[in-house]
Order: C-alpha cells, then sequence, then structure tokens
C-alpha cells in the first residue's frame, strides 16, 4: 500500500527544512561611501561590514580585534586606496593572497586627481590612471574618488562583476541592483548639473574648510575661493589664514562651509568683518545619512544643496 499523499508531502517539506542554508556574501568596506555604493549593489541581502567606524579618520584607524576577526572572516575586501587607510591597508595587503581586494584607486579608467597644496586650489591640472601608473596614494593623490559619479560608476562595474563571480547564487539580484544604480548614477548627474549651471555666480565666494571636494568641483564646474585646511591631519598655519582673508575682502558674499567635525566658531574668527557671510555644513562621507539603497545618491545631494545654497546667499 503506498503511503498517502499528504504523508510524501510532508516528509519532502521536513527534508528541504533541513538542507544548510547558503550563506550570505560576507563583504568588508572601509569607509561610509563605499558602503553606501555597495549596499545598493547588494540590496536584498545583508549590507557590507563598514571596517572605520564613522567619525574615526581613516588615516588613524586602529586595528581593534574586532576589526581584524572581521577581516579574516570577509569574501571580499573594498577599500579607496593604500594611502588614505593607513594601517587598515597593511592589514588588508597581508590578506591580499587569500581574500578578493578591490581598490577603487586602481581601478583602470579611474580619474586621479593629484592632491592640492595649501596654496594652488586654483591649479586644474589632473590625470587618468590606467594600470602601468604608479600611484603613491595619499601622498600626492586626492583620494576622495567617490565625489565623481563617474569614477562611481566604474566602481559599480567592477564590484559588480565580482559579487556575481564570488556568489552566483545571486547574479540576478546584483545584475538588477547594478542596472538601477547606475541608472539612478546618470540621473543624478544630470540633476546636479543642471541644478548648479542654473545658480552659479562670480558674487558669492566659497571658502571650504577642509580641501576634500575637488572632484565634486571639477566634475560641476565649481570654483572656489580657498580652504582652510588642506587634509584632516594638518592645521592650517597663520600665513595661510591670513591669505585666504586678503582674498576674500572685496567679494559682495562670502559663503564658508565648515564640515560636522570642524570648529563652527572659526569662520566667526577668520571672517568677522565680512559684510555678509553665509555659514554652512558640508559632509564628503555622509556621516548622518541612514545606511541603505539610496545612501550615496543623498550624500551627492545634500553636497550639491550646500553648494546651491551658497550661490543663492542663503
Amino acid at each position: 500500500m503506498q503511503p498517502p499523499f499528504r504523508i510524501i508531502l510532508l516528509l519532502i517539506i521536513v527534508l528541504l527544512s533541513h538542507q544548510p542554508a547558503i550563506a550570505d556574501l560576507r563583504v568588508s568596506v572601509t569607509i561610509k561611501p563605499l558602503q553606501a555604493i555597495v549596499t545598493a549593489l547588494m540590496d536584498g541581502l545583508p549590507p557590507p561590514t563598514q571596517l572605520v567606524r564613522d567619525g574615526e579618520s581613516p588615516h588613524h584607524a586602529q586595528l581593534r580585534p574586532s576589526t581584524l576577526s572581521q577581516l579574516s572572516h570577509s569574501q571580499l575586501v573594498v577599500r579607496v586606496s593604500p594611502g588614505l587607510e593607513g594601517l587598515l591597508s597593511k592589514a588588508i595587503n597581508n590578506l591580499q593572497d587569500q581574500v578578493p581586494v578591490i581598490t577603487f584607486s586602481q581601478l583602470n579608467d579611474v580619474n586621479i586627481l593629484p592632491a592640492r597644496a595649501i596654496s594652488s586650489h586654483g591649479n586644474h591640472t589632473h590625470e587618468t590612471h590606467s594600470a602601468t601608473t604608479s600611484l603613491k596614494d595619499g601622498q600626492h593623490h586626492d583620494p576622495h574618488l567617490w565625489l565623481d559619479t563617474n569614477n562611481v560608476r566604474i566602481l559599480a562595474h567592477e564590484v559588480g562583476r565580482k559579487l556575481s563571480e564570488l556568489d552566483p547564487t545571486h547574479e540576478a539580484l546584483y545584475t538588477r541592483n547594478k542596472a538601477t544604480f547606475l541608472s539612478q548614477l546618470a540621473k543624478l548627474d544630470q540633476s546636479i548639473q543642471k541644478k548648479l549651471a542654473a545658480a552659479k555666480t562670480d558674487h558669492v565666494r566659497i571658502i571650504l574648510f577642509h580641501d576634500a571636494f575637488q572632484y565634486f568641483e571639477r566634475r560641476y564646474g565649481i570654483s572656489i575661493a580657498g580652504f582652510v585646511s588642506a587634509t584632516e591631519a594638518h592645521a592650517p598655519g597663520t600665513r595661510h589664514l591670513c591669505e585666504l582673508q586678503k582674498r576674500v575682502l572685496g567679494a559682495e558674499t562670502l559663503c564658508f562651509l565648515s564640515e560636522p567635525q570642524s570648529q563652527q566658531r572659526l569662520a566667526d574668527n577668520l571672517f568677522s568683518k565680512h559684510k555678509h557671510m553665509i555659514k554652512g555644513t558640508i559632509d564628503p562621507i555622509g556621516y548622518q545619512i541612514p545606511l541603505g539603497k539610496n545612501t550615496y545618491i543623498e550624500l551627492m545631494e545634500k553636497i550639491a544643496d550646500a553648494f546651491y545654497s551658497c550661490y543663492l546667499g542663503k
């Protein structure tokens, strides 16, 4: 006598329920902007782990036991450049034989801009990196690559390809997410171009606290009068600050954009004699934006809004 159909069906369900689940791909990224980009590509799966904590400088990030443990269990690591992430990159280098590592600055055709000296904010030279170019990352090149949407497009293609290679079970999901993200990226680029082109004016001089936005400036044709500090690690000298004050004396409107972690009172001390000064906040990392599939888009929109408000005198 054959067993009833319901019993057979129940046995099949029980057997299937005991099949080992396919483990999710373990991806680690160094900083928040990379986490935002990779999260968009992995939407529908657990997001990548961020190794450098929010508010912590990637140059001086501590190698905590938890960080090293996360690295050792990673199946893919994404970083900006060996120079930017400092000690963390040394740990990543030690794992390269066992774990695939995508280094943003070393991808073909990524636009690499030289780091600007404290007095050369008007220098518009740039270069494009190829596989044969030797980079001295973090020393002579600006590491804020994610603020150029074309660079991000190149990174998204490479990360999407690697995700599908390492996790073919979810290849369709990665392909769909990449197509969605690239479409959003193209629309974002056009939107920012149009918005800022309509608002630009020579009557406003823009001062940045930190020279972190060179890629964004070049991409969208923004001209700045200068910056207080060339890097997070170096305090500005008195001579430089005096020159900066002189440079904006004749400006009809001055807009000072500080960063969340910078001293807000600095603008008052430096430019207190200026008749019409606007103060705003701009963040190249997106620390205060909740993580999600649209985090990178929101980051770029907020940066565009900061410059837009400067031009409007608000």
